[in-house]
């Protein structure tokens, strides 16, 4: 869960990031140390974007999809998929769905047309399944022999104060990149755009289509906001999460990471650090 924008009683876009919010120092944390600041991070790298929705362009009847983002980050040893969506009001009804359409290979001859889209995932809220569908060369849209663990997803959350309970608003799923190419060289380029439905598919985020971004071909072992170099901003990641537990950005060593941010993780920085890959 995050804090996220939200209208005061008077109408006026407040955000979780201002002073003047009544978060506690728990969910402050988790703002400054969750998913937000590190999308935002691998956007400005190039890694990944997000796209807002006409506002209120489809009737009560339908889902208002009206903001998405993916992006890619290095964690764990690996590539990850980050797709998060966010709703105007998340319907819980059958059959109800918020996903992403993902071009993953840059051939446009693979998948549906005219865009070669080779992925379709989704979130159900009226059940809290995960829908994961494949493009196959017969035309059809299958489903995925993936096993549904290998995709974690949550709901995500606006907290427009602490005292008050938090709004769901949206989904966040996460997937392995080696898991859509494996066996191949984990470089190149990804496409995506989002949808949301209920009862039939009606709106879609782009309106204009396609949005294209790059992944590294060389990961730098403590490049942790994967800009293609190792300096200040990866040691404050690592500052920020030192001696934490559990799954972190900066823990990198060993390669699959061992639980918490440590000496030998510093060490791994350190080794690479000033390192730079001119792509």
């Amino acid at each position: 869960m995050y804090p996220d924008n939200h209208y005061d009683a008077n109408g006026v876009l407040k955000s979780g990031n201002r002073k003047d919010t009544q978060l506690t120092a728990d969910q402050r944390n988790k703002m400054r140390l969750g998913a937000v600041p590190f999308a935002h991070d691998a956007m400005d790298n190039g890694r990944g974007g997000e796209v807002y929705d006409d506002a209120r362009d489809v009737s009560n009847n339908y889902i208002d999809l009206h903001w998405a983002q993916l992006w890619i980050e290095w964690i764990g040893g690996r590539y990850i998929f980050h797709m998060t969506a966010q709703v105007d009001v998340p319907s819980f009804v059958y059959p109800s769905e918020i996903g992403f359409y993902i071009e993953s290979d840059n051939d446009e001859t693979t998948g549906q047309p005219p865009e070669g889209l080779d992925y379709y995932l989704a979130f159900q809220p009226h059940s809290g399944q995960i829908i994961f569908m494949q493009y196959n060369p017969d035309c059809s849209w299958m489903p995925s022999t993936l096993p549904p663990e290998a995709i974690t997803h949550e709901l995500t959350y606006a907290h427009s104060d602490s005292t008050l309970a938090p709004v769901p608003i949206g989904v966040q799923m996460d997937l392995d990149i080696e898991l859509l190419i494996p066996g191949q060289t984990l470089t190149g380029s990804f496409a995506f755009k989002a949808t949301a439905t209920n009862y039939t598919e009606r709106d879609l985020a782009p309106n204009t289509g396609m949005l294209r971004y790059s992944y590294p071909p060389i990961h730098i072992p403590g490049d942790l906001n994967i800009d293609n170099k190792v300096n200040g901003a990866d040691l404050q990641i690592m500052m920020e999460q030192w001696l934490e537990t559990g799954i972190l950005r900066a823990d990198i060593y060993p390669v699959s990471g061992d639980g918490v941010v440590q000496f030998s993780d510093f060490a791994v920085m350190a080794n690479n650090w000033m390192v730079e890959i001119i792509p």
